[in-house]
């Protein structure tokens, strides 16, 4: 149970990642006949691996694996991933080609990995309300083909160096806070909607807000399906080139609208924690906003900007 959780870790001499292989759903496993809940997992090349999906994951934790803590590829039905924590993985949590069904990751924290949380080619996904810090690649790497995929309400920082939202598909980003060197990058195949996101990217680092990333600059009218970026808010890149980009040539990205500009670049969005750019901020700042931040109800549709609502 999550209040008594079981610990499996490797027996070997000297714990390493990837001592030993991890639990294995076969493709011919009874999914439907398994749940994960209140399991502690350490040392292992990938903690769970499902062949053509895997059971519901809730209240469990993943610490030290090589490759994954959980990686679920070919799955066909609903699967949740919930209030799970991987730390120190290669990757926190993949799941990736769902050919029916939804993907929902709920409620989950990664810690130093080197990709957060990938969600790729499923036909519907829902990334909600997750916690991550300190990734190298990528903070949530999506690229899903339904447009009623969804990433919202996530906050990834903390040390992200790298990307911190790849997004190649259809998914709609919306209300996440993105603390990172590069805070969103959409590459060719992407026709996604980007609203009401807040980009922390540090002018002294040379930090860019949204990058597009294609063999070409972006043109709403050339592309067969263009994105959607609206009333996102980004803080404290200064110029036009490094809030909005193309990475094919360098200039600002034309066809985002209604971006909210903050009227005090010194305290920006007024966050709890204060400017998280100096000093660097750590493992304990809190990006949620403090009473009267201007985010409140300043995103589409009377949205509060970023993943934290404003309190009271």
């Amino acid at each position: 149970t999550s209040a008594a959780p079981v610990s499996i870790i490797s027996n070997a001499p000297i714990l390493e990642r990837g001592t030993w292989n991890g639990i294995i759903f076969k493709q011919n496993a009874d999914l439907s006949a398994s749940i994960v809940k209140g399991l502690h997992l350490h040392n292992a090349v990938n903690g769970l691996l499902g062949e053509a999906g895997g059971p519901i994951v809730r209240d469990s934790g993943f610490y030290n694996c090589l490759e994954n803590g959980i990686k679920y590829v070919s799955g066909n039905s609903n699967i949740m991933v919930r209030n799970v924590s991987a730390e120190n993985c290669g990757v926190g949590i993949e799941i990736a080609g769902y050919s029916a069904g939804r993907v929902q990751i709920f409620d989950s924290v990664i810690k130093n990995c080197f990709d957060g949380i990938v969600c790729k080619n499923n036909i519907t996904a829902e990334v909600e309300n997750n916690k991550i810090y300190r990734t190298v690649n990528t903070g949530i790497s999506v690229a899903n083909t339904n447009a009623a995929s969804k990433v919202r309400l996530n906050t990834i920082g903390w040390g992200a160096s790298g990307v911190g939202i790849l997004c190649e598909g259809k998914d709609e980003v919306r209300r996440n806070t993105v603390h990172a060197n590069i805070c969103i990058e959409a590459l060719e195949t992407c026709s996604g909607i980007f609203r009401s996101n807040l980009l922390l990217a540090d002018k002294k680092k040379n930090s860019v807000g949204f990058l597009y990333n294609a063999s070409k600059a972006y043109s709403s009218v050339a592309v067969t399906e263009p994105m959607t970026i609206e009333y996102n808010a980004i803080w404290d890149a200064a110029t036009a080139v490094k809030k909005y980009a193309n990475a094919f040539d360098g200039s600002a990205l034309v066809g985002y609208s209604n971006d909210f500009y903050f009227t005090d670049m010194l305290v920006g969005p007024g966050l709890q924690g204060g400017n998280p750019f100096t000093p660097a901020a750590d493992m304990n700042f809190i990006y949620v906003p403090a009473v009267g931040s201007v985010l409140f109800g300043s995103g589409y549709d009377y949205d509060t900007i970023g993943a934290e609502n404003v309190p009271n």
